[in-house]
């Protein structure tokens, strides 16, 4: 088993070659053996003393029970009990059960759920919390919350955390994107206003079209509407798309046996194009309500932590940034470590 495996190589590497040649670790302390669990750090400890007691290693024995043995959190917190200093956190802080971590968390989500119920967050996350809730109302109710959470515990795993987040920029304006359909639209209307017999599917189109170009001219005639991006919180998303969409779409058969066939299935083509890049750049701020949904709850949790009690993300963030930061540090424990060795995938 792996166990087994782990336990044979770290006792091969303390002992000389058979043909006299030196063992290629001097000490167990140039180990580092990473597990998944406590409970398995322990009875690899074990196993590896009663081995290296079996090969006459007592005093290696001896040393096996502060040997960097442990697990990856384990290993994160040893790292940062040892530099403190350097690391710039202090000495005696504290590691927080999973129990407890959790507890705090979970009045992190509640105490933000009561804030946002009472107005806070800002526009986007007022706009957001207009279409959807805020909490699901059962298994098959996702709300806004269980998406922020789920950005939350992702961007736990970025070495940056939600600082590492980069949302995309939309690559149009609301104008100029609605411009590209209004001056298809008016194309639009010369056409169809020549056609002698629309028949009566694409009758309702034609007649859609002129209170649509109204109503888009009206939308740029608003000059505070007109000059905002897609990202601004003064923008009216619902207007806006009242706006789009008052433009007819059209199927298949839209004249298409007659001399305008081509236009008009560049008109259907093209107006799915650009309805799907509208609703891109506007699910970009739904994106950025519940990143700072995410936000608030992740401020919320770290005040309830306090500045000297970590739990299992920090200390893993926290070791990266001390190596990362401290090329002195990471040097030191390049030097130590000889054997590394990871039992699980970490």
């Amino acid at each position: 088993g792996k166990t087994f495996t782990l336990t044979q190589r770290i006792v091969h590497a303390l002992l000389p070659g058979s043909d006299g040649a030196p063992a290629p670790l001097g000490s167990i302390e140039q180990v580092l053996a990473i597990t998944f669990t406590k409970k398995a750090a322990a009875e690899l400890r074990a196993r590896i003393k009663a081995a290296l007691r079996a090969e006459g290693l007592a005093d290696q024995a001896l040393l096996a029970d502060d040997a960097w043995v442990t697990t990856i959190h384990g290993m994160a917190a040893r790292l940062l009990r040892e530099n403190a200093l350097e690391a710039g956190i202090d000495t005696a802080f504290e590691v927080l059960p999973e129990a407890r971590a959790q507890e705090l968390f979970d009045q992190a989500v509640e105490r933000v759920v009561a804030r946002l119920d009472e107005g806070a967050g800002g526009p986007l996350v007022a706009e957001l919390l207009a279409d959807r809730p805020l909490v699901g109302k059962g298994p098959y109710e996702r709300g806004a919350m269980d998406d922020a959470l789920d950005l939350l515990h992702r961007a736990q795993a970025m070495p940056a955390g939600l600082d590492g987040l980069q949302l995309v920029e939309p690559s149009t304006t609301p104008a100029a994107l609605l411009r590209a359909l209004y001056e298809l639209g008016e194309e639009f209307q010369q056409i169809t206003a020549a056609w002698e017999s629309p028949n009566t599917r694409e009758q309702p189109s034609i007649d859609a079209i002129g209170p649509a170009l109204d109503g888009a001219r009206a939308w740029f005639d608003d000059a505070a509407q007109a000059a905002c991006g897609f990202d601004d919180a003064a923008f009216d998303p619902t207007r806006f798309r009242r706006v789009l969409y008052a433009f007819p779409p059209t199927t298949a058969t839209f004249g298409a046996k007659l001399d305008e066939a081509g236009f008009c299935e560049g008109y259907r083509a093209e107006y799915v194009r650009l309805a799907f890049e509208a609703e891109g750049a506007l699910g970009q701020r739904a994106v950025q309500a519940i990143a700072a949904i995410a936000r608030l709850v992740d401020s919320e949790f770290r005040a309830l932590k306090g500045p000297g009690s970590f739990d299992s993300n920090d200390l893993l963030l926290m070791a990266l940034r001390a190596l990362q930061g401290n090329p002195a540090i990471a040097e030191r424990y390049r030097r130590r470590f000889r054997l590394i060795m990871v039992d699980e995938f970490q």
